[in-house]
């Protein structure tokens, strides 16, 4: 979750209000003023920075300061065109509106490209190839791009599996065979049902990838690699989940490609065999029926 979002949902005392509009208005001054220097234009105890600080999880001032710097500087450099919570008003026409969406749609898949390391990628791959059975867990928002990566990959024929059910899922983390994978997906990385998956694996020593939003959260605490999401949506303020479901999408053609690759041309030759196959089976019921 994005410490913007993580302020957002704090309760703060009236002093505390005074640094978190300081913090919203002036980003671009946190850099170059110290604490005394703030908190004499905010007329506010200097202490009470590091009590902010802590309220987000941080030991410090100086520790907040440096990760929100660089958050504004990964939100600064993307998202130039359209706004990921609102991407179309009430005074867009349908072209308009259709041009906006597609705009989002594209400027979600580059940027969750420059999300994605190497190392983390290889890695994620690496634990995908060497499992013995694949697990996906997730919210009801990454059900469709989660069903399609269930389905190629039992093309290719792995042990996956994936259930919708948050209460099921919490089941399925308890059993996992020898040798999982778990694939953990969640945009906050809060997400209780979520929480208690990561933390049943993480006690059986399950190695766990996780695609979640930029930025430090729960989830995190229990992941062996993270594959970032596009981190641009307010949880509370979007119209719809556009940005987060593209970039869940994007991630997850990525791994079945990457894990599609380690034996190309056998996978090749399946998913062709399957393909005819599928169609021979649609053209002779065709067949059958007109006549």
């Amino acid at each position: 979750m994005l410490i913007t979002q993580k302020m957002e949902l704090m309760k703060l005392s009236s002093n505390e209000e005074l640094i978190y509009q300081f913090i919203l208005n002036h980003p671009e001054q946190l850099e170059r003023l110290t604490i005394k220097q703030i908190a004499s234009q905010i007329y506010v105890s200097p202490a009470l920075f590091i009590v902010f600080a802590k309220k987000l999880g941080y030991s410090g001032w100086n520790e907040f300061k440096q990760d929100f710097i660089e958050e504004r500087k990964y939100l600064d450099s993307h998202f130039q065109q359209v706004n990921p919570n609102k991407p179309f008003s009430s005074q867009d026409n349908i072209m308009n509106i259709a041009y906006k969406i597609a705009t989002l749609q594209n400027e979600t898949i580059q940027d969750t490209l420059q999300l994605i390391h190497h190392d983390n990628l290889q890695k994620a791959t690496q634990l995908l190839k060497k499992s013995s059975h694949i697990y996906l867990f997730g919210s009801n928002m990454s059900y469709i791009a989660s069903q399609e990566f269930f389905y190629s990959m039992k093309r290719l024929g792995a042990h996956i599996e994936y259930n919708i059910d948050p209460i099921e899922q919490v089941f399925q983390a308890q059993i996992m065979p020898p040798q999982s994978v778990a694939i953990v997906i969640s945009y906050t990385g809060e997400t209780a049902h979520v929480l208690k998956i990561c933390q049943d694996l993480h006690r059986q020593k399950v190695p766990i990838i996780t695609i979640t939003g930029y930025g430090e959260n729960t989830v995190m605490q229990y992941s062996d690699v993270a594959l970032y999401m596009s981190t641009r949506e307010n949880v509370h303020t979007k119209i719809s989940t556009f940005s987060t479901r593209q970039s869940i999408h994007t991630i997850l053609d990525i791994l079945y490609s990457c894990y599609f690759a380690f034996h190309y041309q056998e996978n090749y030759e399946k998913v062709v065999e399957i393909n005819n196959s599928v169609e021979y089976r649609r053209f002779s019921s065709n067949t059958k029926i007109n006549q």
